[in-house]
């Protein structure tokens, strides 16, 4: 590995970690940035996770894949007994590991070019990090001793793996019946990611006017029903003057 990949593979951990953990400040502080943008996971799961009261019976297990480093597993850990939480980012996984055993990580802060600022994020309390298993692994080669589950969470994974219809085929045997399957992305193909002609739509060979949504719903629909959907925004932090802003399509799915 040179030592630019290297560097290039720190940042973005750092990144990750500002993302999922940061205080609105520490993420951006222009008085003027773009209000409800901050703490995306947490909002993926208050929104879209029906609360325990609201199901037949109590979740038992959550399982996040494309957890990253962790947040939403730790959301999770408040509503169930279990969480699996699966990347096959061995970098991601091990800070994901130190903020469960500490609960707090020092993040380099990208200003601009290679000047940073040191920043320290923790998790908040309520937490039950004890519940949490993180796992290396792929979410398109997921064991079958991991069994099924309650809620199944793919936040911004869709978009991200080689095969993301074969993905969603092969979710369905890990959500339980009546089990809820979240799902969050803001669709951002890129070849760099997943081949042009596995694109859910976007492609020059896509079907005209034919969405992601679409396909999603097309792969889906025969074993789980739409229970909701709403847009969910979020930034994610290049350096002090350059931004992501973007807006994934949330969705709550149940197993029939």
């Amino acid at each position: 590995m040179t030592v630019e990949t290297d560097y290039e593979a720190a940042a973005t951990l750092h990144d990750y970690l500002l993302f999922h953990y940061g205080s609105p400040d520490q993420l951006c502080d222009f008085p003027f940035k773009p209000p409800g943008i901050e703490n995306f996971l947490q909002r993926v799961v208050d929104q879209l996770v029906l609360p325990i009261e609201g199901l037949s019976a109590r979740p038992k297990r959550a399982l996040d894949l494309g957890c990253a480093v962790g947040r939403a597993a730790f959301e999770l850990s408040r509503r169930v007994d279990q969480v699996i939480a699966i990347d096959r980012s061995e970098r991601l996984i091990a800070a994901a590991k130190e903020l469960q055993k500490t609960g707090e990580i020092a993040v380099s802060r990208r200003i601009e070019g290679e000047i940073v600022d040191q920043q320290l994020v923790r998790l908040d309390a309520g937490y039950r990090a004890t519940v949490i298993e993180f796992q290396e692994g792929d979410a398109l080669a997921l064991p079958a001793a991991l069994g099924s589950f309650d809620i199944v969470l793919m936040a911004n994974l869709v978009d991200r793996v080689t095969d993301p219809a074969q993905l969603l085929r092969k979710v369905t045997m890990s959500v339980r019946p009546e089990g809820q399957l979240i799902v969050t992305s803001p669709y951002t193909w890129l070849p760099q990611f997943t081949p042009r002609t596995l694109w859910l739509a976007g492609s020059s060979t896509s079907a005209e006017g034919r969405t992601s949504f679409d396909a999603m719903k097309e792969i889906l629909s025969s074993e789980f029903s739409l229970e909701d959907r709403r847009d969910l925004p979020f930034l994610i932090r290049e350096h002090r003057r350059k931004y992501q802003w973007s807006v994934a399509d949330g969705m709550r799915w149940r197993r029939r």
